[in-house]
């Protein structure tokens, strides 16, 4: 180190301690501060609990700000849920038809695209001819297959099965 530097040093060093120095005599001796005792310590207390008058209670208008400028919201808006949209009320479905009880699927014909039944109802004398999309007693005829008829009322559906009363020999088709 260069004696220039050498000075320089010894030069700071001696104002850092005229500073430390001067702010311990500011301070006042280390020794009285330990013993003051604390704000709201044991010491200052009276003996006796009962003898203190409790907190006189907060008038609930002092805190009205809070609610009315809520501290985290961004805006300082009291908070407001957002609004639901109305849903739809469903219209509310009539319940289906009495079932179709009695009637008897007579015959199919399935020719490409033409689909026909013929359903005998309990009181008729003779089958009555229907297609898909026709109505028998409120249910609509939804499909015909080779073996059956299916109708539908709203949701509902109701199926007729053919009863086949001679069937072929096993080995025939």
């Amino acid at each position: 180190m260069t004696p220039g530097r050498l000075g320089l040093s010894l030069a700071l060093a001696a104002v850092c301690l005229l500073l430390v120095g001067l702010l311990v005599r500011l301070q006042g001796p280390v020794a009285e501060a330990a013993v003051r005792p604390a704000v709201g310590s044991p010491a200052r207390l009276p003996a006796d609990p009962a003898a203190v008058d409790p907190p006189a209670p907060a008038d609930r208008s002092d805190y009205a700000v809070i609610v009315e400028r809520p501290l985290y919201q961004p805006d300082r808006r009291p908070y407001a849920p957002p609004v639901a949209a109305a849903l739809p009320i469903p219209a509310p479905q009539a319940p289906p038809p009495p079932a179709i009880r009695g009637y008897v699927v007579v015959g199919i014909m399935v020719s490409g695209e033409r689909r026909l039944a013929w359903v005998k109802a309990p009181a008729a004398s003779s089958p009555a001819k229907i297609a898909e999309g026709d109505v028998v007693q409120g249910w609509r005829v939804k499909q015909i297959a080779a073996d059956r008829v299916t109708f539908e009322a709203g949701t509902a559906e109701h199926v007729l099965e053919m009863k086949r009363r001679n069937a072929p020999p096993a080995g025939a088709r």
